[in-house]
C-alpha cells in the first residue's frame, strides 16, 4: 500500500501575483445597494421617532386626567341609591341586610367624605335598624308599613340627600298541624 499524493500544480503565491480589485473606471455606474439594507439602516431611527411621537401626544393626556382627578377632592352628593330598593318580609324573617351608595350629578359614585345618618318612620314600630356607616340590617318586629331611609351629608353638600325604600312587614303564618286519621 504505497500511496503517492496527488499532484497538484498550483501557483506559488507572492506579492507579485496576489490578484487585486478591480478598480472601477468612471465609466462604469456604480453598483446599488439592496432596498432592505438601505431600510434596515433608519429602523432604528424610525423607532425612536414612534416612541416619541406617541410620549408627545400620550403625556399630556395622562397629566390631565391625573390633575383632574386630584382637583376634586370633594364631590356634591345629588342623589342616593339603596340596595335592596324594598323590603317585603315576615316578622320571623332573619334581618335583611342594606347597603347604601351616594352619587354625584354625573352619576359617579362619592367614596370619601360622606355621613350616613340611618332611621326608620312607622307608626307601630315594625322593626329596627343597626347601621355602620353605608351598611345596615332591618331587623322585623310587627306586621305593618314603614320608609327605611338614609341622610347623607359631606363637606361640600349644602344640604341632606336622603333615600329611602319602602318596608313591608307581614305576620309569620304559623305551620297547620296535619292530622292523621285512623281508619
Amino acid at each position: 500500500m504505497n500511496q503517492t499524493p496527488p499532484n497538484l500544480d498550483l501557483p506559488e503565491k507572492t506579492a507579485a501575483n496576489v490578484p487585486t480589485e478591480p478598480v472601477p473606471d468612471s465609466s462604469t455606474p456604480p453598483v446599488k445597494q439592496p432596498v432592505i439594507q438601505k431600510k434596515q439602516s433608519f429602523l432604528p431611527l424610525l423607532t425612536v421617532l414612534f416612541v416619541a411621537i406617541i410620549l408627545a401626544v400620550a403625556f399630556p393626556k395622562v397629566q390631565t386626567i391625573v390633575s383632574q382627578a386630584a382637583a376634586k377632592k370633594c364631590m356634591p352628593i345629588a342623589k342616593v341609591m339603596l340596595n335592596p330598593g324594598l323590603i317585603d318580609t315576615f316578622t320571623n324573617s332573619p334581618p335583611t341586610n342594606i347597603s347604601v351608595l351616594a352619587y354625584d350629578q354625573y352619576n359617579r359614585p362619592v367614596w370619601q367624605g360622606v355621613k350616613y345618618d340611618w332611621g326608620i318612620s312607622s307608626i307601630n314600630s315594625v322593626g329596627t335598624v343597626k347601621a355602620k356607616h353605608d351598611l345596615a340590617s332591618f331587623i322585623p318586629i310587627r306586621a305593618g308599613t314603614a320608609d327605611l331611609y338614609v341622610k347623607t351629608t359631606n363637606t361640600c353638600t349644602p344640604k341632606s340627600v336622603i333615600g329611602t325604600l319602602k318596608v313591608t312587614v307581614k305576620q309569620a303564618v304559623a305551620p297547620t298541624p296535619t292530622v292523621r286519621r285512623n281508619k
